[in-house]
């Protein structure tokens, strides 16, 4: 599971952080998912394997273009409805 530590918890400051960031604001989706489908939606993302992307002036991680897993696939194939 991920270990995001105290900062995390402080949404407020987060929220001002992402309205602020840099090269250009992020958007903020409160309530997307609602707070007891949570569990089930982190149990999908913790079984999806992520490879590490790095570059001279990036790095990130990422799923593959094609999801591994099914629950993946379905989650993937669920949010482009909705936001179709």
């Amino acid at each position: 599971m991920w270990n995001l530590g105290t900062a995390w918890q402080d949404e407020l400051a987060l929220a001002a952080a992402w309205r602020a960031g840099q090269p250009f604001p992020h958007v903020i989706a409160d309530d997307f998912v609602p707070r007891d489908a949570l569990p089930e939606l982190f149990a999908v993302l913790d079984d999806e394997a992520v490879d590490r992307y790095e570059g001279d002036i990036f790095r990130f991680e990422a799923s593959a273009v094609e999801p591994a897993t099914p629950e993946f696939r379905g989650l993937r194939d669920e949010f482009a409805a909705v936001l179709a």
